[in-house]
């Protein structure tokens, strides 16, 4: 987990806007950070962002596993880019036109709830963890 120390004080994130002796300084950036003489220290453990995305990208990669067992046409960044760009019940309409089985969109559906919600925990959204398929 990195930690960033500005002017004695400091932060377990990327302080943005960054207030020094001249005012807020925004948008911050890892780079501008040590130019303005912060230092960021990394304690080699992952951040709780990093341990929620290794355990959903865990669970999706045995998805993945199932969904070619089952020898259907989906994969892990179809099924990002249509949750990023779909709504929950606009999602589950794509699933099954994927002929995903009802038993796996039922038993997958309440595994992402669980996820949104440790996401929300953490602060993030449904955008932070599956952002928008840029056109």
């Amino acid at each position: 987990m990195k930690h960033y120390t500005f002017d004695g004080k400091t932060y377990d994130r990327l302080p943005d806007p960054l207030k020094t002796a001249g005012g807020e300084v925004s948008p911050m950036s890892e780079k501008l950070f040590k130019q303005l003489g912060g230092e960021i220290h990394d304690d080699g453990q992952p951040t709780p962002e990093e341990k929620f995305f290794a355990a959903l990208n865990a669970y999706l990669n045995e998805l993945e596993a199932e969904a070619e067992r089952l020898a259907l046409d989906i994969s892990i960044d179809e099924f990002k880019a249509a949750a990023g760009s779909m709504m929950s019940s606009e999602l589950i309409a794509w699933a099954r036109s994927k002929q995903v089985p009802d038993t796996m969109i039922n038993a997958v559906r309440p595994q992402i709830l669980t996820f949104i919600a440790d996401a929300s925990r953490l602060g993030m959204t449904w955008g932070d963890i599956f952002p928008k398929p840029s056109n």
